[in-house]
């Protein structure tokens, strides 16, 4: 009698815990969020947009910069190094994380933007392009000229040249960062000096591939002049300035998981057939035998 006993009962109440508890926590997801602190982060990916807009700064792509610490002349290049390598270099040149003119001319860097076929310039750094933590700095330069007769044609008043800017996870295809909206993204002002911080925040999904959204920060302070407006003469190139560095190594991890998992149900489950057991026992009067 106890066996079967404990047999029905089993089945009764092990089916009804998987029906109204383990399958909806099996399935139900929760965010876990923690902490890490990583040595040597690698720098974010960063693109500019070449929007066909008289309010927007009209880039040259064959003037595109780019330096990790301060710029020297001759520096190596940051993609020559390795990360113990880099660590002890003082300064690298990251221009060769730029698109090359050819790829640009034939017009392979484009992308759907705000509803324009838009072309853009991405700086998309080597892994060993990494951060020292606060001080470092990744600078880039991005040189271009304004149409202040134009603006004021579309916007009735004179804007100063804006510029679209993305940050985003080096290891993924800009183009399907924007498709999943897994970056960060502002209009800034080009004829500026603009400094951003960034945050790391790591997000770990259950169905797909691990990312980095930043947290962002951007100040700017604008140039006085606007030298490269060619409806004056004697106009030449203005250029964009942007430092970017990653202040802190602490890293905030954001990780999406089953509230429960099988090994946690087996355990439940094992736990609850030693209650169901002790109470046949006692019904089927073993216990008093």
């Amino acid at each position: 009698m106890n066996t079967v006993l404990t047999i029905l009962l089993t089945i009764v109440v092990l089916t009804a815990l998987y029906a109204q508890i383990w399958h909806k926590g099996l399935n139900d997801v929760v965010i876990r969020q923690e902490t890490d602190t990583i040595s040597h982060p690698r720098f974010p990916a960063v693109a500019f947009f070449q929007r066909q807009d008289g309010l927007q700064a009209n880039i040259y792509t064959a003037e595109l910069k780019c330096s990790s610490g301060p710029r020297l002349d001759h520096a190596v290049q940051c993609s020559s190094l390795t990360v113990p390598e880099a660590v002890k270099t003082a300064s690298c040149d990251c221009g060769d994380s730029w698109p090359g003119l050819e790829r640009l001319n034939q017009g392979a860097n484009k992308l759907m933007w705000i509803g324009e076929n838009t072309s853009y310039s991405a700086m998309v750094p080597s892994p060993t392009t990494i951060s020292r933590g606060a001080g470092h700095f990744i600078e880039m330069q991005i040189w271009f000229n304004y149409n202040t007769t134009e603006a004021w044609e579309l916007a009735t008043v004179t804007t100063a040249p804006g510029i679209w800017m993305a940050i985003y996870d080096p290891s993924y295809d800009i183009k399907q960062m924007v498709t999943d909206g897994q970056l960060y993204t502002a209009q800034i002002d080009a004829n500026s000096h603009t400094v951003v911080n960034i945050g790391l925040v790591h997000y770990r999904y259950l169905n797909k591939t691990a990312n980095y959204r930043y947290q962002v920060s951007a100040s700017a302070r604008q140039n006085l002049d606007l030298v490269c407006d060619v409806t004056k003469d004697g106009w030449y190139l203005c250029h964009l300035t942007v430092e970017m560095q990653i202040p802190s190594l602490l890293r905030m991890i954001v990780q999406e998981e089953n509230r429960l998992d099988w090994t946690r149900v087996v355990a439940d489950a094992g736990a609850y057939f030693a209650l169901i057991q002790f109470f046949c026992w006692i019904v089927s009067g073993m216990a008093w035998s």
